[in-house]
């Protein structure tokens, strides 16, 4: 599993290129049209194949919580497309589709199926994104949403008895096993996960979002004076979490933000070498994607408190595009920035963990400030979930652009472990 999600990830990173926003691709959105039914359908045809009703069962509710789950988020959020043919852009119904039958064939029946279709599904998200149908967060959400609730119910069709040789320094033995694909609550401090997959949505308010272009010579502009869909800004995440030891644990997060909405200038202004007339309708357009890797070292593995130092970098694309009639300039930056990180987390209980993490650098060139603090419930020793509050201050000063933006979210988070 942990090779598909890697995989996943990796050309979920792809479709992010801001290139996708130039031109308008109905071949690919009408193959991302055919895969979305192509994959559930195949894992569908597979479990006739293999004489397997349980796992037909499975698939079953798994599709059915990935669609409902997906509809009602659709309609509670209201978010308009990109494209702003309709409101229901969160969370992309296309993607969660084609990761609904990716994950069961990866659950089910193992990584030479699971690993194509991810690559699929990864696809369609990516046609989602370039035909302006959706946001790059909207296909994050709609691919998460799909494996969990597949992950939820899904297990191997070979669970039975296990027999292992045991060799230890006085005798050699066979340990004899049953698996059963669940693990009870009781069982919650035996149970020690190698990986972890973690989904986080919520909104967003920004406080702050300057930019200029290029430094020094652009107008200074305000982002937030566009306003005329008062777009709601959602915000989604994803981590993917290896724990060699007790101490050392190795991440990968993949953030994307992006913001397009409509406004006017009260008096002319100059983007990217541009002038742009005042009192004319402007569409603009803001990307902030990131993708984090890291490392965190565990100085107290034992006991109800954690501490967790550690450091990673991150890759943040920064793109901006404003357009009106005749008008069609972008300015876009891709940086890179080592930072340091803190995570503190304590026990309230046996279920109950309130955690405090934070990530931070200070260059030239990129400094940010990232703050979490969640209160988690742990439903089994496998699942949990949590709801977490996070302040954000980023500045980019590079030539092609400066950029301020200061945000705060408050979040939903589902992590699974295994």
């Amino acid at each position: 599993m942990q090779i598909a999600i890697i995989v996943c990830a990796a050309i979920c990173a792809l479709s992010f290129s801001t290139e996708a926003r130039a031109e308008k691709t109905d071949d690919l959105e009408r193959a991302g049209d055919i895969l979305q039914l192509a994959i559930p359908l195949t894992a569908l045809g597979l479990t006739y194949a293999q004489n397997d009703p349980e796992g037909r069962k499975q698939l079953a509710k798994g599709v059915g919580t990935t669609f409902l789950t997906v509809q009602s988020l659709k309609y509670a959020v209201d978010k308009w497309r990109p494209n702003y043919s309709a409101d229901n852009s969160f969370p992309s119904g296309h993607t969660a589709a084609a990761f609904s039958g990716a994950a069961f064939l990866q659950s089910r029946y193992g990584a030479h199926y699971g690993v194509p279709a991810y690559l699929l599904a990864s696809f369609v998200g990516y046609t989602r994104v370039r035909a302006e149908k959706h946001y790059s967060d909207d296909v994050l959400a709609g691919a998460s949403i799909a494996m969990l609730s597949n992950w939820l119910y899904a297990t191997p069709m070979q669970n039975g008895i296990a027999v292992v040789p045991t060799i230890t320094q006085d005798k050699v033995g066979l340990q004899v096993s049953m698996s059963t694909g669940k693990v009870g609550f009781s069982e919650v401090k035996q149970f020690q996960p190698k990986y972890r997959f973690s989904f986080s949505f919520g909104t967003s308010s920004l406080d702050k979002n300057s930019v200029q272009a290029p430094r020094g010579t652009g107008s200074q502009l305000n982002l937030e004076t566009f306003d005329r869909f008062s777009n709601p800004t959602t915000s989604s995440a994803a981590s993917f979490e290896y724990f060699m030891s007790n101490r050392h644990e190795f991440y990968a997060t993949l953030n994307p933000l992006e913001v397009r909405d409509e406004g006017l200038f009260s008096s002319p202004v100059s983007f990217g070498g541009v002038s742009y007339p005042a009192n004319e309708t402007v569409t603009m357009d803001y990307v902030l994607n990131e993708l984090r890797g890291g490392y965190l070292y565990n100085f107290i593995p034992d006991g109800r408190f954690d501490l967790k130092l550690g450091a990673g970098a991150s890759v943040q694309n920064t793109y901006v595009r404003l357009s009106t009639g005749s008008i069609d300039q972008e300015v876009e930056s891709t940086d890179f920035a080592p930072y340091a990180s803190l995570v503190a987390s304590y026990d309230l209980s046996q279920k109950l963990q309130l955690q405090f993490s934070a990530n931070g650098t200070a260059l030239n060139s990129v400094e940010f400030l990232d703050a979490v603090v969640l209160l988690s419930y742990a439903v089994t020793p496998q699942w949990d979930i949590g709801i977490g509050v996070q302040g954000y201050h980023r500045k980019l000063d590079v030539v092609e652009i400066e950029n301020t933006y200061d945000g705060r979210s408050v979040f939903l988070n589902i992590g699974y472990s295994f």
